[in-house]
């Protein structure tokens, strides 16, 4: 079994490339991150209403939060190791990220919830 996993160096600018052209091409634009909405899916409901000016409904948004939404996932997979990737494509990883969380950032959008990413370390930092 290969320690780490090979990623393709293209995987990376696409990835940028496509946030960035909705980005900076959109004048209307809301941007919603998983990560918030797995924790808050009432609120990020609300979020997406108010941007299409739609009434909601509060009962219902309400019971959202209650829902569990695990019971997809896989049981018994192990977990995954801090390291399957090398230190060269954590790197790469680390950097998209930071240059993603600018962008964001820099045309007044929410930033990336990195907090929330298990294997992200930014840079200066000695932990994910």
């Amino acid at each position: 079994m290969l320690k780490y996993l090979c990623i393709d160096p293209l995987y990376y600018s696409l990835w940028y490339e496509l946030i960035e052209d909705w980005v900076t091409i959109s004048s209307d634009m809301l941007v919603i991150h998983f990560e918030n909405f797995m924790t808050s899916r009432s609120t990020e409901l609300r979020k997406i209403g108010q941007f299409l000016h739609l009434a909601l409904d509060e009962v219902r948004l309400s019971c959202l939060d209650e829902v569990i939404v695990s019971h997809h996932k896989r049981s018994g997979r192990p977990e995954v190791p801090q390291d399957h990737f090398s230190t060269k494509v954590t790197d790469k990883f680390n950097a998209v990220i930071e240059k993603t969380q600018q962008l964001l950032v820099r045309h007044g959008h929410q930033a990336l919830p990195v907090e929330k990413y298990r294997h992200y370390k930014s840079e200066g930092s000695d932990s994910p």
